[in-house]
């Protein structure tokens, strides 16, 4: 009977396997098998939250007003939030695993790999306080608009790669001799949780260079000249 695997890429997945020291022939036939490879690309539709106090969406995001804090957001001078696109990241999958039987060891590999890859969910804050037809509201939106264009653009590459960039590393990797079935099913666990992290480090190493560019000082100021009335820093 096959059984399929699920998992999640994060911590949990932080396994050790237990490998076998296997013969010297053994170890020369037990090949990787040529895995189907298919990816799913999860891209919810983008909400817009507008119900927020500036208090309250800078709580929200535990914003303490100092730099470097990574938010993909419009902080005023790096002081407050004015805005924020904030995503949730959905990096799951499920295999299928195959295995030759040699005595007592097994030769372990993947047979079909279906990765989850995306987002759960999308959400761009706007605080309540400007008013939807107010110009720094528009502001704020064309601002966030750009930040949700660049995740979705960097979504798309990375899901086109991502078929290419788990097949390298399994067809390197995804092979172990083991004691067990279970051995190999955490072996097998171990290698794809690595090459699905590769593909996420991917997309963000395109992606966040990007975002600082509209989060620069310089980028702050031009779009704070389009408008009169912002508000001060209220938390």
């Amino acid at each position: 009977m096959s059984r399929t695997f699920f998992a999640v890429v994060g911590g949990l997945l932080a396994v050790v396997s237990v490998w076998a020291t296997p013969t010297s022939v053994w170890a020369k036939t037990c090949k990787p098998y040529k895995t189907v490879i298919k990816v799913e690309m999860k891209n919810p539709e983008v909400m817009f939250n507008h119900k927020l106090s500036v208090a309250e969406l800078n709580r929200h995001f535990k914003n303490t007003g100092k730099r470097g804090q990574g938010l993909n957001g419009w902080h005023s001078g790096a002081s407050y939030i004015r805005g924020v696109t904030s995503t949730d990241p959905d990096l799951r999958y499920r295999f299928l695993p195959g295995y030759w039987r040699s005595g007592s060891q097994y030769c372990f590999g993947v047979k079909e790999l279906t990765l989850n890859f995306g987002f759960k969910s999308q959400t761009v804050y706007i605080p309540r306080i400007y008013d939807r037809h107010s110009c720094e509201y528009k502001v704020v939106k064309a601002h966030e608009d750009r930040h949700v264009k660049i995740n979705q653009e960097g979504l798309k590459i990375y899901a086109a790669k991502a078929k290419k960039i788990l097949a390298q590393k399994l067809s390197k990797s995804a092979v172990a001799v083991v004691n067990s079935e279970k051995a190999g099913v955490e072996a097998m666990k171990k290698v794809i949780n690595a090459a699905a992290e590769d593909v996420y480090k991917g997309m963000n190493k395109h992606i966040l260079p990007k975002h600082g560019a509209i989060d620069s000082t310089e980028s702050y100021r031009r779009d704070d000249a389009k408008c009169s009335n912002w508000v001060r820093d209220v938390r």
